[in-house]
This record gives C-alpha cells, sequence and structure tokens, in this order.
C-alpha cells in the first residue's frame, strides 16, 4: 500500500516538527549560566554573613594510672558571629571583576555563652565581642600582578578626639577582596545538573576563619601562638565538597551544596607545649589526638541579572574525639584523657545590590 501525497506530505512535516522539538530541547539543556559574580563600576552592595555552632561533651574519662577521676569536665558552649559589609564599588576589570571598593565594616561581632569547667570550678559563659574591623572603613585595591593594596580611611574627616587606634599591620593584612562568597561558585558556566568542586576554596575559607577567631582570644605572642596552632592543625584538614546547579526560574539559579570534611591529626603534646606559659609545667610524654567529621547541607540562589549569590544557607553537624596520654612528672603517675564532643553548624548570608 501506497501513502498518499496528502498523508506523506503530514509525515514530513510532522517528522520535521519532531527533529526541531528535539533540537530546541537540547539546546535548553545543553545552556549554559554564568554564575561568577562580576561587579558594576558605582554600585553600592551589602554583604550580610551570621554563624552559629554549639557544641556539647557527650562523654570524657579522666584516669590517673588505673584509677577514675570521680569528676568530669562539663562543656555546654554556644557560639554566634554576624558580619555586615557595606561596599562601594570604585573600579573593575573588562569581565567585571572587582579591583577596588570602598567597604565600611557596619557590624563585626561575636558571642560566646554556655557553661565550661570542671566541678565547683565550672563557669558560666555570656561574653560579646567586636571584631577589630568593626565600624572601621577600608580601601581595597588589586594591582595588575594582583598585589592586594589596604588602605585604613576610618579616621579621614573626624576630629581627633574621634579617631579610631591604628589598626595592627596583622589584622588589615588579612583584609581580602573576595568576600562575596565567590568559594561557594563556580568559575566558568554550568549547565542544569552541572556540578562542580569547592572543596580546596571550602578548606581555605575554614582554615582562615578559624584562624582569625583563634588569633582573637588573645593578643601579641600569645595570639601569634594560638594561630600557629591552629594552622598547624588545620593542614589535616580534608573536604569533599560540591556546588550544583539544579533550576534556573525568573532569572535566579538554585544551587545545592553537599559537604563532608575529617581532620585526623595526632601529636598534641607538641601543639600544646608551643603555647603553654612556662615550658616546664608540660607533662612528660605529652601525645594525643583529635578525629574531627563534619556534614553539611545547604542551598543557594543566585541573582543571574545582579551576578551575585543573593542567598544561600548551610547547616549540619559535627563529632570531635579527643585522646590524650601523659607523665605527671611531680605525682611520678601515668595520666590519660578521653572525651567525645558533638555539635550543630549553620551559616547563611547573601549579597544585596542596591
Amino acid at each position: 500500500m501506497k501513502f498518499s501525497r496528502v498523508a506523506l506530505s503530514a509525515l514530513t512535516v510532522g517528522t520535521l516538527a519532531g527533529l526541531v522539538g528535539l533540537s530546541q530541547a537540547a539546546r535548553v539543556t545543553q545552556d549554559t549560566h554564568d554564575l561568577t559574580p562580576r561587579f558594576e563600576k558605582g554600585k553600592k552592595l551589602e554583604v550580610a554573613n551570621t554563624f552559629e555552632m554549639s557544641f556539647n561533651l557527650d562523654s570524657a574519662e579522666i584516669m590517673m594510672g588505673d584509677q577514675p577521676l570521680p569528676m568530669v569536665p562539663t562543656v555546654n558552649i554556644s557560639v554566634e558571629a554576624e558580619e555586615v559589609l557595606q561596599e562601594e564599588i570604585l573600579a573593575v576589570g573588562q569581565a567585571g571583576e572587582l579591583k577596588s571598593i570602598k567597604r565600611h565594616y557596619e557590624t563585626s561581632t561575636s558571642q560566646v555563652s554556655g557553661q565550661a569547667g570542671m566541678g565547683d570550678q565550672t563557669q558560666d559563659l555570656d561574653e560579646e565581642k567586636e571584631g577589630a574591623l568593626a565600624g572601621r572603613t577600608l580601601r581595597i585595591t588589586k594591582d595588575a600582578e594582583g598585589a592586594i593594596d589596604r588602605e585604613d580611611l576610618s579616621n579621614a574627616g573626624k576630629e581627633e578626639d574621634e579617631w579610631l587606634d591604628e589598626l595592627e599591620e596583622g589584622e588589615l593584612g588579612k583584609v581580602d577582596l573576595d568576600e562575596h562568597f565567590e568559594f561557594l561558585l563556580p568559575s566558568s558556566p554550568k549547565s542544569i545538573g552541572d556540578t562542580w568542586d569547592i572543596a580546596g576554596p571550602f578548606q581555605e575559607k575554614i582554615k582562615k576563619m578559624i584562624a582569625a577567631s583563634a588569633a582573637a582570644q588573645g593578643e601579641g605572642e600569645e595570639a601569634a601562638k594560638m594561630e600557629e596552632v591552629f594552622e598547624a592543625v588545620l593542614e589535616k584538614f580534608q573536604a569533599k565538597a560540591t556546588g550544583k546547579l539544579v533550576s534556573v526560574d525568573g532569572g535566579v539559579a538554585s544551587i545545592e551544596y553537599n559537604i563532608k570534611a575529617e581532620l585526623n591529626f595526632d601529636g598534641l603534646g607538641e601543639l600544646i607545649a608551643k603555647v603553654a606559659e612556662e615550658s616546664d609545667e608540660i607533662p612528660q610524654d605529652m601525645d594525643g589526638e583529635v578525629v574531627l567529621k563534619l556534614s553539611l547541607k545547604g542551598s543557594g540562589k543566585f541573582d543571574l541579572a545582579a551576578h551575585q549569590l543573593r542567598e544561600f544557607a548551610m547547616e549540619g553537624d559535627f563529632n570531635l574525639t579527643v585522646e590524650m596520654s601523659m607523665t605527671m612528672p611531680q605525682m611520678e603517675i601515668d595520666m590519660s584523657m578521653s572525651g567525645a564532643l558533638s555539635g550543630t553548624l549553620a551559616m547563611k548570608g547573601g549579597v544585596t545590590v542596591k
């Protein structure tokens, strides 16, 4: 049986329409989206970032020889931190990359609350602290070679009795242009369903955050020692972390984040010796191990027109175990300690183009 000319024409048209539809579907699925932060000279931004962590000592044991101590430490602590930046874009590169900004640290605070100690020495904690950059205004510029120049403008236009103290060089040196959650975003365009690795940038960001927090616990030489200790520990920090472009709707890209991290560190005795006030206070043959496991999940919304991550949120939990052993020379007795901590972690933030 032969097809009629009308039937053949209809079949041909239908086939072509189907092929066009398939090609359009293929093109849609292959469309890529630029999720790289880009900037425009003269624009003003607000960058907000909050961090919350709480942890408890679930179990602990202290042995003196073969006898357990009747008391164990109490640890129940919550930490909250908030930072809000107001920025003006002063210069950008050809591709919209940031070259120079004026940044005001509107808010930079941290608060610690809870309980910590042993027996009748347990103390209630309730301390709020402003960061070194709180209330300051800086101009930050990247030159052609990529070097960062930082200038403190905080006292410009003020009477001398209103001047802020000069910012320590170490604090100023930690300031960077990249405070727009670049570490969560890909460096190349992505299609829906694509994933990208954020492990390296995430690790570097966590290292900077913890090192800065450690340094803030003291001043001068003490702060430098604490920072050295945390940097040594964090060298063992390893993460598997990805972002995934889930969908694009109304000019907004939806992103999913999955992060798992581990830290295994031994040689605690050597590090503790570095921060002890007197070296003869350190017990002999001190050794120990720290194991940390962390898991986070989150989501983000990237504004394709504004070229900024307008919001993100992550939350998860972690577990920390510590094992230590030492010899107490004054009592000529071996001592060992073990403990397990568990806690929760949450972060959120975003960039608003004004």
